[in-house]
């Protein structure tokens, strides 16, 4: 059995800035950590751990100077499930914990604007929907 398996990218929008007046600014990357945080949290300690899901951030991007806070950030990953129910899941609970403007603590604190522009998912795929020669060679192991 495959995995069903998720892509995501967001973009986290704060307002830019001198690092010398980080008062004047909206640091995205503050905001980016805690979400990146919430995100691991997920599996380890919403699920159980015998349901074979992951949830990885693979990259963060934000600024290139460094004595600017950048406008905004985009992030991105993985989401895997063994079961296209768990995947489902990890999307909306993606989508839950990412969302800043719903989640009154992180506004507060990090008055930024997240969205999610690009979700991508792919079903649980089961041995005989796999490749034919792959099937016939796993019957036989």
């Amino acid at each position: 059995m495959m995995a069903a398996a998720g892509f995501f990218a967001a973009r986290i929008q704060g307002k830019g800035g001198h690092a010398a007046e980080p008062h004047n600014s909206v640091d995205p990357i503050l905001a980016a950590s805690s979400i990146v945080l919430a995100l691991q949290q997920l599996i380890s300690r919403e699920l159980d751990p015998l349901l074979s899901q992951v949830v990885s951030v693979t990259y963060v991007k934000g600024g290139e100077a460094l004595n600017v806070i950048p406008a905004y950030v985009e992030l991105g990953g993985t989401l895997r499930s063994l079961t296209t129910e768990g995947l489902q899941r990890l999307q909306q609970r993606v989508k839950e914990v990412s969302s800043t403007c719903q989640n009154v603590t992180l506004f507060i604190f990090y008055p930024c604007y997240y969205y999610i522009y690009h979700f991508m998912f792919h079903k649980t795929l089961t041995r005989h929907e796999n490749n034919h020669v792959l099937r016939c060679h796993s019957e036989h192991v």
